[in-house]
């Protein structure tokens, strides 16, 4: 096969998945906010039940590896798994997948999809901000730009959302979810060091095992105590069928994806998601959107994929020279990639998340008052 039909067929290969992975993003977010209704409100009950089909990422891998003849099937970022490892290890990470899906699905019962999956994206931003304070990441122009335009798209949402009480809840609730999410990918970076597609579909695998096994007296409890009331008779069991084999396929996805193609793609089929939903609630769901709201959401867009460039860009925009192996591991073009730093010492982790927690929090909450004190005097906006 000559080099042009081989760019061709990798060209094809990357569109198919990011239409996937967008496809399959929208479907399992539409289908989640329609689980909803005056007599139902479990929850937990349809993350727990959703994050279980994980457990066939693993096998789904191994047999995608097996139809392509692929030898790279080794998991590396344990030595063997052990109970300690599946109690410590395992279960923390699981309880961070759990809390950040549960934040996301309450804030999708009191707003739209898209402003969720928008917001949700900011993620990225917090991503870099850690490496940043925890990891001493160098300043990049095109990075430091995106991280600004990620919250001035999420200050733009929060201050049009603001004239509606249930709309800032539910885009507070967003970043939260965002913030949980980078925390998660932070602390397995640490605990696990998963650092390819084998070892990602691994992990989830042992993430659902984790909560079929271990989260279900969660769902009991909340059952007991009346804080998620419904019926048995009414939980709609079909659309959490649909919902968790789109994420199911989500997922898969973004595995496979980084085994055929790159993290970059696999960002943008992430990405399209918010225009693609967009439509969605738009002829579904009878949602306006103007011109303001389609401002903000451009700006959350951009902002993005000018996460995903190549941080070489970044290095002659400041003129910093790199070694060739950092330079090799930033020309990934990973979304605010974590840094591959010589030690994996989880206390020296702790030590410096719980010294610069105060600064942190300090950040957060100086940006939510400013945010809100904005959202009430923008009774101008359209």
């Amino acid at each position: 096969m000559s080099s042009t039909s081989c760019d061709k067929f990798r060209y094809i290969i990357d569109i198919l998945v990011v239409i996937g992975i967008g496809s399959s993003w929208v479907c399992t977010t539409q289908l989640a906010s329609c689980i909803y209704s005056p007599s139902y409100n479990g929850t937990f009950v349809y993350i727990w039940f959703s994050t279980s089909w994980l457990i066939a990422c693993y096998p789904i891998y191994s047999l995608f590896n097996m139809s392509c003849e692929k030898k790279d099937a080794r998991i590396n970022w344990t030595n063997g798994l052990s109970v300690r490892v599946f109690f410590t290890k395992i279960c923390l990470l699981c309880l961070l997948w759990l809390l950040t899906n549960y934040v996301f699905m309450q804030a999708l019962t009191v707003t739209t999809v898209t402003d969720v999956s928008a917001i949700f994206t900011t993620s990225a931003a917090f991503l870099y901000l850690f490496t940043v304070i925890l990891f001493q990441e160098s300043f990049f122009v095109l990075r430091v730009t995106s991280f600004f335009l990620l919250f001035l798209g999420f200050t733009c949402l929060l201050i049009i959302n603001g004239k509606f009480y249930p709309g800032f809840v539910g885009s507070i609730l967003s970043l939260i979810s965002a913030l949980s999410a980078s925390i998660y990918k932070v602390v397995m970076h640490y605990l696990s060091g998963a650092s390819s597609s084998c070892d990602a579909s691994y992990l989830l695998t042992l993430l659902g095992l984790c909560n079929l096994f271990c989260a279900w007296p969660i769902v009991c409890l909340l059952y007991y105590f009346n804080v998620e009331e419904y019926s048995w008779d009414e939980v709609p069991w079909f659309m959490m069928f649909l919902s968790s084999l789109a994420g199911l396929v989500f997922n898969c996805l973004i595995v496979l994806g980084d085994s055929v193609s790159s993290p970059v793609v696999v960002s943008l089929g992430t990405v399209i998601g918010i225009p693609i939903n967009a439509v969605v609630d738009m002829l579904l769901h009878e949602v306006s959107l103007s011109w303001t709201k389609i401002m903000s959401l451009s700006t959350i867009i951009i902002g993005y994929i000018m996460m995903l460039l190549p941080v070489s860009q970044n290095r002659e925009l400041v003129g910093e020279k790199l070694s060739g192996q950092q330079a090799l591991e930033f020309d990934r073009c990973e979304c605010a990639v974590l840094p591959n730093t010589p030690h994996r010492n989880f206390s020296l982790f702790l030590q410096r998340l719980v010294q610069h927690l105060p600064n942190y929090l300090i950040f957060i909450k100086t940006l939510l008052i400013k945010n809100y004190e904005c959202s009430l005097n923008g009774d101008e906006i359209q």
